[in-house]
């Protein structure tokens, strides 16, 4: 269970509370954020797909059903990729494809407007996030919540997670895919989601009714009825 950018591997309390007596959830605070940035030495997304198979191996686990949302299915395509025989599944909730040349784009640009209101007004940063993030009140809190403790330096520590988007790279996805998007998502992300979809004609494309980009803390038992019965669990 990989989680949203500014957070913690707290973003799937919920599903932690609802569905840890029904499966093994392994979740993870990804470079710069949660318990990871507060090591004497953080590491950097540089090499993140092999630390997430050495947490695997470390807890004796095969393949598993990969979770991400936004950042999250950023890392877990990566991951995907490159250890295809410990994907047996791949959910990317506000994800895009990877290999999405507009996508790296959007992404360089949003990030320096980032930077600046980390730089220039850090107390308005969970808000600020959280209105891009989630569309009820009730996910907004819990987003801002959850980002409340990142600052600056923490993005200091997201170096290499560029480089999980590029156009050129030639390792393909070949798990089953399930693309979840919001319908208050923002339109380049809905585009993106589409785009992929089109793209990936094994895939799965659901939308959400109610929610935006992170649809697990807007509505988190709609997403979690469509997770459950993409991945065989919803018995």
């Amino acid at each position: 269970m990989l989680h949203p950018a500014y957070t913690h591997s707290g973003a799937f309390d919920g599903e932690v509370a609802a569905l840890s007596g029904r499966m093994r959830l392994i979740r993870v605070d990804l470079p710069g954020h949660g318990a990871t940035a507060q090591q004497a030495a953080p590491p950097t997304f540089e090499g993140v797909a092999e630390r997430l198979l050495a947490v695997l191996d470390a807890e004796g686990v095969g393949a598993v059903d990969v979770l991400g949302v936004s950042l999250g299915s950023l890392v877990g395509q990566d991951f995907a990729r490159r250890h295809p025989e410990r994907a047996r599944t791949l959910t990317a909730l506000g994800g895009y494809d990877v290999t999405d040349p507009a996508m790296r784009r959007a992404q360089g640009g949003a990030m320096v407007g980032l930077v600046a209101r980390l730089l220039f007004s850090p107390g308005s940063f969970p808000e600020h996030v959280a209105g891009q993030s989630a569309h009820t009140a009730e996910g907004r809190a819990r987003f801002a919540k959850l980002a409340g403790g990142f600052r600056l330096p923490h993005l200091l520590h997201m170096r290499g997670f560029d480089k999980l988007v590029d156009p050129t790279r030639g390792d393909a996805l070949r798990c089953p895919l399930l693309i979840t998007i919001g319908a208050f998502d923002s339109a380049l992300a809905r585009d993106a989601a589409h785009r992929w979809h089109a793209r990936a004609p094994a895939s799965e494309l659901v939308e959400l009714p109610d929610v935006g980009h992170c649809a697990n803390l807007d509505d988190p038992s709609a997403f979690q009825r469509v997770w459950l019965r993409f991945v065989g669990a919803d018995r």
